[in-house]
């Protein structure tokens, strides 16, 4: 029996209602006469800047108020005409994403005859037309600042609210970073089948030059958005009536830098670094005033090491010979195979241990016990190739309908020197992912105090670790010394997001309504080659300690070197603690299957409606209230190859929990009331 998880929230705060975009912004204002006398039915026009048609077009309601959604966050140029009146122009006019920009009221001067005010200084906005608590960090604002790998992640942590824990990285108001939704042009970019590091990773790897601004939403959002507590809304740059564009070049290099004291000390050279990213941006119009497009380029090219270190035996320990200081603090030398006849070291482990290094290039004697292993520091490489390419096109094919569209591709090439346990100086396991966003919205006003808007996208976001490494069709653990067979297993996932949503918003005398749909659809095919192999671990296990006792055969020898002992013992002698293996299945009858990858198709979707209502009572009071109401649906696994709870016939889970046995309240009758007090 399939079990949905049903969430409703009701809210009636004095937040504003919006269209259902995360990436688009929303203008609203007042328009009066010189006595200060509402103005209705005043025609008020946005245009580009540099334009001679209008993209879009209202009438103020009879309360001299307007409200314009749905626009792209960019400069506009605000117009305002009535019969009888001066034209009005708002110069720079600046729409944040995802939030509501309050223009100053506009006072209209009668005039007989046609005259034009104009208004040339920059609009700054002031958010005081809800109680949504958001700020907007535009492109020209983080390009200032320094930044090491060009990332706008990089400076959500300087808005308020947003910190570290220590635990999970970058939190807002303390919540899980889970518990934030990130999106580009509308579309989730997050890792939705790892979600524990949201804040500080996304798959797309967004640059800044591929954003032109984004808005952070802490607290008090309005019921249009969702799938998360907080809200973090990125956008694209969009192309305007003058061609614009940028080429830039970075370069970081170790070149007067110094190494670290442990490598100088260790005899290990200085890690090599020489960082470039480069790349460019282009904007501008096809068709004045109706087709507009941005490109963006920027790679980055990677090359460095970092340090690894790994436990090798010592000369002595590679033949057999285990060196210890007895309690009389005389050091002893003993072959252990030689303890006990009839023991050899097996062809398997001779091979092993041919491709461990020699023990004269041991640098480290902080590392093992310094008798019979030594530590071994060196340099390995983790360069890094990236590539973003980021394209949009904005077309306005009349004053009621505008279309635009967004792509976004990116690949990552990178070492990873994490994951490697063996001597090479080139990792063997790496990630190659390609990502892929679409972004696809139509805006319509069927009439002036009426807009729509549909969105529908797509991020396309594997994330492959691949091995060149052989097994041979096994693993052979080993103790004391680090093995040269690299044994991380090929692992990954592809996680593809869908989004789509239609919303619509109307304006109707001092009401204006928003509404509509929101769906989320998250397909997650995971697959992992972990333990799908027998692995035998060498060691001295419980059950041959006693037939292999070293403790009568080594006089004097400290307990704390006894393990040392053992280890050495059965690494010489090939002897194996424990095995395993790790069997998965191909479909629903194929049974367990020896080398099997554990493979699943997970999916899970979300649906949401929401409605607000943001009544103007008076100019200095808006009451809004908002309702939202979301469906999860549990996470299905396409092949049923996972095991889904089978509740038994004539009972159900509502009932299970609700019932005495499982839940009990403070002051019911089935024990003392619970009186708790806090202090703040």
């Amino acid at each position: 029996m399939k079990q949905a998880i049903v969430r409703s929230i009701c809210c009636i705060c004095l937040v504003a209602g919006s269209l259902s975009a995360q990436s688009t912004g929303r203008l609203s204002g007042l328009i009066t006469d010189s006595s200060g006398a509402a103005v209705p039915n005043a025609k008020v026009d946005l245009y580009i800047p540099g334009g001679g048609t209008p993209v879009v077009s209202t009438l103020t309601t009879r309360d001299g108020n307007y409200s314009i959604t749905g626009l792209q966050p960019v400069l506009y140029d605000l117009h305002v005409e009535m019969a009888g009146f001066r034209k009005t122009i708002l110069r720079q006019v600046k729409v944040d994403p995802g939030i509501e920009l309050p223009v100053q009221p506009i006072r209209l001067e009668i005039s007989a005859v046609t005259e034009v005010v104009e208004v040339q200084a920059v609009s700054v906005g002031v958010q005081t037309s809800n109680a949504e608590i958001a700020s907007t960090v535009t492109n020209l604002q983080i390009t200032r600042l320094p930044s090491l790998n060009r990332s706008p992640l990089a400076f959500i942590t300087i808005q308020a609210g947003v910190g570290g824990n220590g635990r999970t990285g970058t939190t807002i108001n303390g919540l899980r970073p889970s518990f934030a939704n990130v999106t580009i042009d509308g579309v989730n970019i997050q890792d939705n089948f790892i979600r524990t590091n949201t804040l500080d990773f996304q798959p797309n790897m967004l640059q800044l030059d591929q954003v032109a601004e984004f808005t952070l939403s802490t607290s008090n959002t309005n019921s249009s958005l969702g799938n998360g507590a907080a809200q973090l809304s990125f956008v694209t740059p969009s192309g305007t009536n003058q061609l614009k564009g940028n080429g830039r070049w970075f370069n970081r290099n170790n070149v007067a830098s110094a190494n670290t004291w442990f490598n100088n000390r260790n005899n290990v050279r200085r890690p090599f670094l020489n960082q470039n990213q480069f790349g460019g941006s282009l904007g501008g119009k096809i068709i004045k005033d109706k087709l507009y497009f941005y490109a963006d380029y920027e790679a980055t090219r990677q090359i460095q090491q970092s340090s690894q270190t790994r436990t090798l035996l010592r000369e002595d320990a590679r033949n057999g010979i285990f060196t210890y200081v007895d309690t009389a603090n005389n050091t002893q030398r003993v072959n252990l195979l030689g303890l006990f006849p009839g023991l050899s070291r097996p062809p398997a482990i001779t091979q092993i241990l041919s491709a461990v290094p020699a023990a004269s290039v041991i640098n480290r004697n902080d590392v093992g016990d310094t008798r019979n292993t030594g530590g071994y520091t060196f340099n390995i490489r983790n360069n890094r190739t990236r590539d973003n390419v980021t394209g949009k096109l904005d077309y306005n094919a009349s004053i009621k309908h505008s279309f635009h569209g967004t792509y976004i591709w990116n690949r990552d090439i990178i070492d990873r020197p994490d994951l490697a346990n063996d001597y090479l100086l080139v990792p063997k396991v790496t990630n190659d992912n390609r990502i892929k966003l679409i972004s696809l919205t139509h805006r319509w006003n069927p009439k002036p105090n009426v807009t729509t808007e549909s969105r529908f996208g797509l991020n396309r976001a594997p994330a492959v670790f691949a091995t060149t490494e052989e097994f041979g069709g096994r693993i052979i653990g080993l103790p004391l010394v680090s093995n040269p067979l690299n044994t991380f297993r090929g692992q990954g996932r592809f996680v593809d997001t869908y989004n789509y949503s239609s919303g619509a918003n109307w304006v109707k005398g001092a009401h204006t309504m928003s509404f509509g749909l929101q769906g989320m659809k998250i397909a997650a095919d995971p697959y992992n080659d972990a333990g799908n192999l027998p692995t035998f671990n060498v060691g001295l296990s419980t059950a041959m300690s006693s037939t292999y006792n070293l403790a009568p055969l080594l006089p004097g020898l400290r307990a704390a070197d006894l393990g040392v002992a053992n280890a050495l013992l059965a690494l010489h002698a090939g002897m194996l603690s424990s095995a395993s293996q790790q069997v998965n299945v191909n479909s629903r009858t194929s049974g367990f299957v020896s080398g099997a990858t554990s493979a699943r198709q997970l999916r899970q979707q979300n649906l949401a409606l929401y409605f607000n209502d943001q009544w103007k009572v008076s100019r200095k009071l808006t009451i809004t209230a908002g309702a939202r109401w979301e469906y999860w649906s549990p996470v299905d696994e396409v092949n049923a190859l996972v095991l889904l709870p089978v509740i038994p016939q004539g009972s159900n889970a509502i009932s299970t929990l609700l019932s005495n046995a499982t839940l009990d309240f403070a002051g019911g009758r089935r024990g003392p009331a619970l009186v708790q007090e806090g202090f703040e």
